[in-house]
């Protein structure tokens, strides 16, 4: 059997550290002042924006939706968008 080189257990240690700082900042939302351009957002993707239209207290999200099997329509501007406010 043959030993473990001693920087083995560093390296996958700063690689599990690196995966823990970086995850939750990759899955968070963005947050705007006011709603993206249209053409900005890809399928799938997802906003909080805060421009006073919800209540205090609330963010608006904005989801661009997949397009739905079978759908032909292009969509230059990325797709149709689903807008709803969310607790902050």
């Amino acid at each position: 059997m043959r030993p473990i080189p001693a920087a083995l257990p560093a390296l996958a240690a700063g690689l599990t550290a690196l995966v823990l700082i970086t995850a939750p900042a990759v899955a968070a939302p963005r947050l705007f002042s006011t709603e993206p351009a249209l053409g900005s957002l890809r399928v799938g993707q997802r906003v909080l924006v805060d421009d006073g239209v919800c209540k205090a207290g609330e963010l608006r999200e904005v989801v661009v939706n997949s397009r739905k099997s079978g759908d032909t329509k292009s969509y230059p501007d990325g797709g149709p968008r689903v807008r709803r406010c969310v607790k902050r």
